[in-house]
């Protein structure tokens, strides 16, 4: 039986249905946590399905979408739902800086490959990942991350 993901192809916007066995999987990466580095690979069995957000200290939109990630943390968490964000600013102290305005959820440090890895071009760049690290849908938008959970929950 051939199990089918729902991605978006982000140039148009058009659902294409991708094998889940063809799906890309999240890079496993070092990231670097309060407690110390952690693979990527590692943070994804907790949860059914989970958010990754890339940003910065930097970034406006980035922290506007943290009150709709905690209600849709609120909402779905029971469901399997979990967000982790990636900070790829350039030096500890910016992330640190950020880690003091989130609570809800984990962030860490990326040194480089993992937003090298998956060729982030923008912020907030986000990506639901499944329990296994199949990338499940990327280039989400945050008025259609709804939408998308409860497609997938």
């Amino acid at each position: 039986m051939l199990l089918f993901g729902f991605m978006e192809y982000a140039a148009y916007q058009i659902p294409v249905r991708i094998p889940m066995a063809l799906q890309p999987v999240f890079p496993s990466v070092d990231l670097i946590s309060p407690r110390g580095t952690v693979r990527s690979s590692e943070l994804f069995g907790e949860y059914s399905l989970t958010l990754v957000d890339f940003r910065t200290s930097w970034c406006e939109w980035c922290r506007k979408s943290n009150p709709v990630f905690g209600q849709l943390l609120d909402r779905y968490a029971e469901a399997g739902f979990g967000i982790l964000s990636v900070s790829i600013d350039k030096t500890r102290e910016e992330w640190k800086e950020l880690s003091r305005e989130i609570s809800d959820w984990p962030i860490y440090f990326d040194p480089g490959e993992a937003a090298l890895l998956c060729k982030v071009r923008y912020i907030p760049r986000l990506i639901l990942v499944d329990r296994h690290g199949n990338i499940v849908e990327d280039h989400l938008r945050l008025e259609s991350l709804e939408r998308h959970l409860e497609q997938w929950l």
